[in-house]
């Protein structure tokens, strides 16, 4: 079977020829289109694999959110069970129970603020961060608008805009 490489290598050479030998744009429309089922089957079995992939990707994303709200329910229950544990636990004094495979212990832990209603804090408790430099960002319409009016800008090229569209 002939790679999609061959085939438009194939057909570029086939519309620089019919060019070479002077033929009019009608004439080579026609040549390759007439020549070009192999080509267009080739693209079109591109577009079908292409939208399998597509539809693999939705699904491997829907995968990673369900797993993600199922972590985090399961970290809920992790956080609920220390809870419970700890409340049990504290009500009967009983802060360390020994087991065959490890030990369940009510420590301390160092203390924490809890901010229950920011506005009410009174304001000598707020501190203003050192702002950060900010970081220069490339301008890219500048850069289209310079290369547009001929400027050579090193590293930079324009897009010629096209995209692939497969409905």
């Amino acid at each position: 079977m002939t790679s999609l490489y061959q085939l438009t290598a194939e057909l570029e050479a086939m519309r620089l020829k019919l060019i070479e030998n002077g033929a009019d744009e009608q004439t080579i429309a026609d040549t390759l289109d007439g020549e070009a089922l192999d080509f267009d089957n080739k693209i079109l079995a591109c577009a079908y694999a292409k939208k399998d992939l597509e539809a693999i990707a939705e699904g491997r994303k829907e995968a990673v959110r369900e797993m993600q709200e199922s972590l985090r329910a399961t970290e809920r229950q992790i956080e609920r069970l220390d809870e419970y544990m700890i409340t049990a636990m504290l009500t009967v004094d009983r802060l360390n129970i020994p087991g065959k495979h490890f030990n369940v212990d009510v420590k301390g832990k160092a203390q924490s603020v809890i901010i229950d209603d920011p506005a009410s804090i009174p304001p000598f408790y707020y501190r203003t961060p050192e702002p950060k430099a900010p970081t220069p960002v490339i301008d890219k319409k500048a850069i289209a608008d310079a290369i547009k009016q001929g400027a050579v800008v090193p590293g930079a090229k324009l897009d010629n805009g096209k995209r692939l569209v497969i409905k």
